[in-house]
């Protein structure tokens, strides 16, 4: 598949492993970015905010939608997963690149068709719809990641397959950045 002059980035956030998918030059790009856990966290946010902005080389993406920080796992980790949020927004938005902030329950009913799919479940269909597409999803990060590109496409007009009415009332509900040519 090949996409027309378009950028559009999926993020999944995780200190550990990061999935993050972009889509630009007509190819998408999937990874998983790891740290490594004796790093300090200062040091594995960075890392993965100079890969996320990397990835995208000298294309301004049209839209780059990430998955929330997930609350009340534990006071630490809601903490982690904010401040990793806050460094790599702070990575985008200095040169003007705008963020769509995707909930968790949305995102899993935009891939498995239910609120409350598993990890396993969303990156079954992933594996099962998005392969032709996009590749092999490897984990369940890159799922996700796979997911949220997925809906800044379906935004932006380029997603290609059909989308369900369901997944088309979830991306009309996201708040979206202006791009010029994009009528939702």
């Amino acid at each position: 598949m090949r996409w027309s002059d378009i950028c559009v980035q999926g993020v999944d956030l995780s200190l550990s492993a990061t999935g993050l998918v972009t889509i630009r030059d007509g190819h998408a790009w999937v990874e998983t970015i790891h740290t490594d856990s004796t790093w300090t966290e200062t040091r594995r946010r960075r890392h993965i905010a100079r890969r996320v902005y990397a990835a995208l080389g000298d294309v301004r993406p049209a839209v780059v939608a990430v998955e929330e920080p997930i609350h009340g796992i534990s006071n630490k980790t809601t903490i982690q997963l904010a401040s990793l949020h806050g460094v790599v927004r702070d990575h985008l938005w200095r040169p003007g690149i705008a963020v769509t902030d995707v909930h968790l329950s949305r995102l899993k009913v935009f891939g498995a068709g239910g609120g409350r799919a598993s990890k396993d479940e969303m990156l079954r269909a992933a594996r099962e719809q998005l392969t032709p597409y996009l590749g092999w999803a490897q984990d369940d990060n890159q799922a996700d990641a796979m997911w949220l590109a997925c809906m800044g496409l379906l935004h932006v007009g380029q997603l290609p397959f059909p989308a369900s009415g369901r997944q088309r009332t979830i991306v009309q509900s996201l708040t979206w950045p202006n791009v010029e040519g994009v009528h939702t």
